[in-house]
């Protein structure tokens, strides 16, 4: 192995070369992917000062290339709120 050193005084060790193969670089941004994204909400105004809202948010992800990466990105999300606003 051989050993580096520089002027400040810290090392590192070099444990051999790499053979890097970018044959599949290309196929990295080779993507077909389908998004829904559907959302609904409501505020009811309680009186001048507060109301409280709810919304519901679905989300639907899917991937279908699964390209060089070889695991599926493909998914749902379903998030809900609730809110509460009051002005000063």
């Amino acid at each position: 192995m051989n050993e580096l050193r520089n002027y400040s005084g810290l090392h590192g060790t070099i444990a051999g070369s790499y053979d890097y193969n970018l044959s599949t670089v290309d196929n990295y941004s080779d993507l077909d992917i389908r998004q829904i994204d559907v959302s609904v909400g409501a505020d009811y105004k309680v009186d001048d000062n507060f109301s409280v809202g709810l919304g519901f948010t679905y989300l639907r992800y899917d991937d279908n290339e699964r390209g060089a990466y070889r695991h599926d990105d493909s998914g749902d999300a379903y998030i809900s709120n609730v809110s509460m606003s009051y002005l000063f």
